[in-house]
């Protein structure tokens, strides 16, 4: 069952936890690190996988931020290390998500940071493949994506499902020419009713960005650029969910992506995004 959750929930569970797996691109100082080396120093068995080359990190902060947390966690006891992809981007680590005694997951779009958006997983078979993709072993049956091509695919088979005078709502931290901003000009051009968010620090910082923006205002979409963090694609009764952003390359890193149908859980997505709006 998947369900919205939240950063407290997800502390909650980590204090209660017997074993933890945690994967992320970058792992700040907050409570759910705190949570994770509390877990370790009782003796929880922990282990951590971040990534150990952040893209657009020309100082070295953001690897700073994962150096921090490894040298922390594992003085607590942990098996913590960084995965180094600056050699192979393709493989760059980039899913937030925690595994809990080995049934149930959480996911985060944001580093688990406060704001994010956090969602539950009761799927054991789920869990277990997150496993694999955090620790690289052979990847189990399982019902979501966990790499950015396939979760890239779900967002681009919902876009493409939308139809003449519907409202489709799309968010990406960064965006640029790829499948999905290719589907979202062929809706746009069909008569979808196309609305996107970016979020305005990254694309200022990006030409290619720049220019994408423009190339979909120039077929009728609106483009918003905002605080907004969260990857999501909207209908009225179809949604997706996830932690690729809409941008080209990196196909087979990890990530996470999961298409919504439960209308309870779609009406949720859209009131938390709207808040957030």
């Amino acid at each position: 069952m998947i369900s919205l959750s939240s950063t407290g929930a997800l502390s909650a569970s980590l204090r209660a936890a017997k074993s933890i797996v945690l994967s992320a691109y970058i792992l700040p100082p907050g409570s759910i690190l705190q949570a994770v080396i509390a877990a370790a120093r009782r003796g929880a068995a922990v282990t951590v996988r971040l990534e150990g080359a952040p893209y657009r990190d020309p100082q070295g902060r953001l690897a700073a931020l994962n150096d921090a947390a490894v040298a922390t966690l594992r003085a607590a006891g942990a098996d913590a290390q960084e995965v180094d992809t600056g050699t192979n981007a393709a493989q760059t680590l980039h899913l937030k998500a925690v595994v809990i005694d080995g049934r149930s997951s959480f996911f985060d779009d944001r580093n688990f940071a406060r704001s994010g958006l956090v969602v539950a997983d009761t799927s054991a078979a789920d869990a277990r493949a997150v496993v694999a993709q955090t620790l690289g072993s052979a990847m189990p049956p399982h019902r979501i994506a966990l790499s950015k091509a396939a979760a890239l695919d779900e967002e681009v088979d919902l876009i493409d499902a939308s139809r003449r005078g519907q409202i489709l709502r799309v968010g990406s931290e960064a965006i640029g020419n790829c499948e999905v901003t290719q589907s979202l000009e062929d809706a746009a051009m069909r008569g979808v009713d196309v609305h996107v968010r970016v979020c305005r620090s990254l694309v200022a910082s990006n030409l290619y960005d720049r220019r994408e923006i423009t190339r979909l205002q120039n077929v009728g979409i609106d483009v918003q650029q905002d605080s907004n963090h969260a990857k999501y694609a909207l209908l009225a009764d179809r949604a997706w969910i996830g932690s690729a952003n809409a941008t080209p390359g990196c196909a087979t890193q990890s990530d996470w992506g999961i298409d919504v149908r439960a209308p309870a859980l779609i009406a949720q997505l859209r009131h938390r995004l709207a808040a957030n709006a």
